[in-house]
């Protein structure tokens, strides 16, 4: 949705389908989402076998955005190099905006913060709730604790 609001229309996906299986899909799912209702012109998203968040192989992932011509790639991996490389080897006029999942991040220009901080003080929360109570165990009934992230324009 930030990324249509700042005049994103080709918004691609680039992930491993290791990455993808560990996520269950979810930004497989968000990408799907949004090309069916968002966007004219959908981007195939750039999903490699390479397991892990190492997944970018120069040729296969310039040919990606040679052919697809996304306006904004989100990312997720550890080296961002490779991508920096490839985006920075296009004309300036074909280079996708580089968003990541993990912001701040010196190689990307947007993203979104997870709020790591508040992520660990919700985990102590619970684990000091759980010691108090003397639960043992796996818990009888699993729940879900999100913490939103938020959106961060950076050089964008």
């Amino acid at each position: 949705r930030s990324l249509s609001k700042m005049g994103r229309k080709r918004i691609g996906l680039a992930t491993s389908q290791e990455w993808g299986e560990r996520l269950h899909h979810r930004l497989e799912a968000g990408m799907s989402w949004h090309n069916a209702f968002v966007a004219r012109n959908p981007v195939t998203p750039y999903v490699h076998p390479r397991p892990g968040l190492n997944f970018v192989e120069h040729e296969s992932f310039h040919a990606w955005l040679r052919k697809e011509k996304p306006d904004a790639v989100i990312v997720e991996t550890v080296d961002y190099s490779p991508i920096r490389s490839v985006v920075s080897a296009l004309p300036r006029k074909q280079r996708p905006l580089v968003v990541t999942m993990d912001w701040p991040n010196p190689y990307a220009q947007a993203g979104v913060d997870q709020r790591v901080e508040q992520v660990g003080a919700a985990a102590i929360n619970l684990i000091s709730g759980v010691m108090i109570r003397g639960e043992l165990g796996p818990a009888q009934v699993p729940s879900t604790t999100m913490i939103d992230g938020v959106w961060v324009n950076g050089l964008a």
